[in-house]
């Protein structure tokens, strides 16, 4: 049945006697807040704008409240004033969700709004005034998911907020395909996820408050996509983070995909972990050397990622940051010797191959509290990579690689093509195997009004599942085969197993080579995974 409504009083009382399958139609204008709450339907109840040309705006949150069986599509959702900056789409308790096609604005605070801090009058000093809304920036959370299950939100656009999706207590969630962009301090963030798949998303322009002039306590770092375990109940279980370009934009330095215990206060519970993660296929281009940086983790594979640095801007200059690939571990180290433990978990069977990098050493990693010489015995693997070097005098300079990119960010999916004359400096199926079509054509400015054409149009990135085969490691004693040669930069290192079977791990050159071994699934190699909670 389609059920035709113009405002939000007609858009609960539609929602309060649909049934299975039903579609309510928004007509074009503008909705207050509406609250959604306690229905489920089989099949889905579809909320969509009658009109795609005229979609319904709601000034104020949309919040779907213990429900199951709803999709949202063709929406639009705004901030009227300060009081309504704050998960402006809402999800609770519910199951079973798809948001398509809807695009969530926030807004720059003004000057003298009450509750407000203008940074114009100093720097920061308090934790109070750090904690107020800054005038000339956006405040609260774009969109926010707690407590809920097999939630899709795909083709969304968030813009100006502080954090623009956050997510708790999620089980088998995807984001895709969604532009995200203009945020004060995260674009992503997440806490407590089963099997999260974050891919094809386009994160630009964060622009963190950096408190000039004040103290470092009170100012922001920007992430592209972060997670941690802070107050979690049991981590990140199975994540997958795949096809997603994160940009620096003209935005600030920012973080790429950062993930950590970080544990505040309290020791590590046992029963919280971080595993079971697989980082491929994007590309990401900022200024901090935090690329790919996770700690405490354990069953992680990162493979097929192009990192570059930003322009050849006073920044890069003034701080040498490119974004690299990080493992370490959240403990601090004692004064005797070793590290707190119970602030953090090393991070073990890690597997690192087939990226790109650019790097002011030979190194593919940075595993700073880790010794190179501990990897055998925590199953560290670092197999064959592109190391580019951020000297330009050098002939493995980045920018023969990548001309277009030096003295300007990625605007276009050709600025990543390599001239035939500098093919050699990239060893043959590193870096991301493309980019989602919907960020190409948005990148080159074609991309106009709703992303859903270009969705449906979109060729999903390839993705690496559980059980592919992958060679395996050589017989006990044989070296496993050496890379060609490539212009300026030596064959990689052969790697050989001991008579214990371990693997030897030595000096990281510019390229290494192993063979990376398939593991097996999650639940085989981990034990069956945490049961979602008893109501879902």
């Amino acid at each position: 049945m389609i059920r035709d409504v113009a405002d939000s009083a007609g858009l609960t009382a539609a929602f309060a006697a649909a049934g299975g399958g039903d579609t309510i139609r928004l007509a074009p204008g503008t909705y207050g807040p509406v609250l959604l709450a306690g229905r489920d339907f089989e099949p889905a109840l579809t909320i969509i704008s009658a009109d795609r040309a005229q979609p319904a705006v709601f000034a104020g949150r949309v919040h779907l409240k213990g429900v199951e069986g709803v999709t949202l599509e063709a929406l639009r959702i705004t901030v009227p004033d300060l009081a309504s900056a704050n998960r402006v789409l809402r999800i609770d308790a519910s199951r079973d969700v798809t948001v398509r096609d809807v695009h969530v604005t926030g807004r720059i605070t003004p000057a003298g709004e009450p509750g407000t801090y203008d940074p114009a009058q100093g720097p920061v000093t308090t934790p109070e005034q750090y904690g107020m809304p800054l005038v000339g920036y956006p405040s609260g959370v774009g969109v926010g998911v707690k407590d809920s299950a097999r939630v899709r939100l795909d083709g969304l656009e968030v813009e100006k907020f502080v954090f623009g999706l956050s997510l708790g207590d999620v089980t088998d969630t995807t984001v895709a395909n969604s532009h995200i962009h203009d945020m004060r301090h995260d674009a992503i963030r997440f806490s407590d996820a089963r099997n999260l798949v974050i891919e094809n998303n386009l994160i630009e322009g964060i622009k963190p408050f950096l408190n000039t002039g004040g103290s470092t306590r009170y100012k922001d770092h920007g992430d592209h996509i972060q997670f941690w375990a802070t107050h979690a109940d049991f981590g990140v279980i199975g994540l997958t983070i795949r096809g997603n370009v994160l940009l620096q934009g003209d935005g600030s330095y920012t973080h790429g995909i950062f993930g950590r215990y970080a544990l505040i206060g309290r020791d590590r519970p046992e029963d919280v972990t971080l595993q079971g993660i697989r980082i491929h296929d994007n590309i990401i281009n900022t200024g901090h050397r935090h690329g790919i940086a996770l700690s405490d983790v354990e069953d992680v594979e990162i493979f097929n990622n192009t990192l570059l640095p930003p322009p050849r801007s006073a920044e890069l200059k003034a701080t040498g940051h490119v974004p690299l690939i990080n493992i370490t571990v959240s403990g601090k180290p004692r004064a005797g010797g070793g590290l707190e433990a119970n602030k953090g978990k090393m991070p073990t069977d890690i597997r690192i191959h087939d990226n790109i990098v650019v790097r002011d050493d030979a190194r593919v990693i940075d595993s700073y509290k880790i010794a190179p010489a501990l990897y055998d015995d925590l199953g560290i693997v670092v197999g064959r990579n592109t190391v580019l070097s951020i000297r330009p005098a050098l002939s493995t300079y980045w920018g023969r690689a990548y001309p277009a990119l030096v003295d300007r960010g990625i605007r276009a999916a050709g600025d990543l093509a390599v001239p035939p004359a500098a093919a050699a400096l990239i060893v043959p199926g590193t870096g991301a195997r493309g980019m989602p079509d919907w960020i190409a054509r948005h990148l080159a400015g074609s991309q106009q009004g709703s992303l859903l054409p270009a969705l449906q149009e979109s060729v999903p990135m390839p993705a690496l599942q559980e059980g592919t085969p992958i060679p395996t490691l050589p017989e006990q004693g044989t070296p496993s085969p050496a890379l060609p040669e490539h212009a300026g930069l030596a064959p990689g290192p052969v790697f050989v197993l001991d008579g214990a079977g371990r693997l030897q791990i030595p000096a990281l050159p510019a390229t290494l080579r192993a063979e990376i071994h398939a593991p097996p699934p999650l639940a085989e190699a981990r034990g069956a995974l945490p049961p979602p909670p008893a109501d879902f």
